[in-house]
C-alpha cells in the first residue's frame, strides 16, 4: 500500500497541542510533533517501509504508529482512492490562493443542524447581563447629531436593480449632510427591536444572522458639507458620527484602499468592522464566520 501526504493539509498549535488538520476529507487531530517529521517522507507516493528508510533517526515502531495515526486522521491518503483523487482536484483548483483561502471555507464547514446553536439550550445560554452591548459607542468622543429624514424608497425595484452600477469616478461636489444622514440611517440604523429569547436585539433594513448585528460602520469623511474631515464611528442608536481622529487626506484614503487613487476622490468612505463576540455568543460553531463574512455584501444593496 502506497501513501501520500494530503495536499490539503494545515497544522497548528492549539491550547498547547500540535494539531494536524486535513481538509475537507479529514478530521483535525492532536498528534505528537514527530508527525511533522514523518509527513515530508510521504511527499510522493511511498510505502511505509520506503518512508522509514528516510527516517532512520526514528524507530520503526514510532514510524508505524505515526503512520497509522496519520492515515486515520486523513493526513496520509491511499493511492487510487476517491479521497486522494478529490484531494488532488481541490489542490489544483485552489492552487493560486492556497493555503489560506482554501483552508478557511472547508475548515469551517459543518452540518448546521448538528452544530451548537444557542437557542433553547439553557446549558450553553450565556448570562444575559454578560452579553455584548447591542450598540457600540464612544461616549467621550465629540459627536454631531444628524438630521432624521427617511429615504425615498418609492423607486420601483426593477429600476433600482437594472440601474445598479459600480463607479470609480466621482464629482468634485461635496455630499450634503442630509444625503449622508439618510444613507447611514437607511443602511445601518435600527428599524425595530425584538426579543430574541436571550435579550433584546434589533433589526436593520438588511438581514443579519440571528439579528446579531456584529458589524459596525466607521466613516472616513473627506468632503461632506458640515462635517470636518476625519474618521468617525457611526453611532446608529443616536444617529451621530463620533469623532475618533481629526483630518483625512485624499492620499491617505487612497492608500487605505490598496493605493487606488480614485478612492481619494470620494466624498466619504465607509469601513465595516466586526464585533464577532456578538455572533459567537449565540452561534458556537466556526461555520458562523461564513454568515459574518456574507453580511457586508447584503449591506451594500440598500445604499444603491
Amino acid at each position: 500500500m502506497r501513501l501520500r501526504r494530503s495536499r490539503c493539509l494545515t497544522s497548528y498549535w492549539h491550547q498547547g497541542l500540535y494539531v494536524v488538520h486535513p481538509y475537507p476529507h479529514g478530521t483535525p487531530a492532536s498528534l505528537h510533533p514527530v508527525a511533522a517529521e514523518i509527513l515530508p517522507a510521504f511527499e510522493d507516493w511511498s510505502t511505509p517501509d520506503e518512508a522509514a528508510k528516510n527516517l532512520d533517526h526514528l524507530t520503526p515502531e514510532t514510524v508505524a504508529e505515526a503512520v497509522s495515526a496519520l492515515v486515520d486522521t486523513g493526513a496520509l491518503l491511499t493511492e487510487d482512492s476517491p479521497t486522494a483523487a478529490r484531494d488532488e482536484d481541490i489542490a489544483r483548483h485552489w492552487a493560486a490562493w492556497s493555503p489560506e483561502a482554501s483552508f478557511f471555507p472547508y475548515a469551517t464547514q459543518n452540518d448546521y443542524v448538528d452544530s451548537e446553536i444557542n437557542t433553547g439550550n439553557t446549558v450553553r445560554a450565556p448570562d444575559t447581563a454578560a452579553m455584548s452591548a447591542l450598540f457600540t459607542g464612544y461616549p467621550d468622543a465629540e459627536r454631531l447629531l444628524l438630521p432624521r429624514r427617511r429615504a425615498d424608497l418609492s423607486t420601483p425595484y426593477e429600476v433600482v436593480l437594472y440601474g445598479r452600477r459600480t463607479h470609480r469616478d466621482f464629482t468634485s461636489a461635496p455630499v450634503s449632510l442630509d444625503t449622508l444622514a439618510t444613507l447611514l440611517s437607511t443602511v445601518f440604523g435600527p428599524v425595530d427591536f425584538i426579543d430574541s429569547g436571550h435579550g433584546a436585539v434589533f433589526r436593520r433594513t438588511s438581514p443579519s444572522g440571528g439579528s446579531r448585528q456584529e458589524l459596525d460602520a466607521y466613516l472616513g469623511a473627506l468632503d461632506v458639507t458640515g462635517l470636518a474631515p476625519g474618521w468617525y464611528h457611526y453611532n446608529s442608536l443616536q444617529h451621530s458620527p463620533e469623532l475618533l481622529s481629526e483630518g483625512l487626506a485624499a492620499e491617505e484614503a487612497a492608500h487605505l484602499c490598496a493605493d487606488q487613487k480614485w478612492a481619494g476622490n470620494a466624498a466619504f468612505l465607509v469601513v465595516l468592522a466586526a464585533r464577532l463576540e456578538r455572533m459567537s455568543e449565540k452561534y458556537h460553531t466556526p461555520a458562523a464566520t461564513g454568515c459574518a463574512c456574507s453580511t457586508p455584501d447584503t449591506w451594500g444593496r440598500p445604499s444603491l
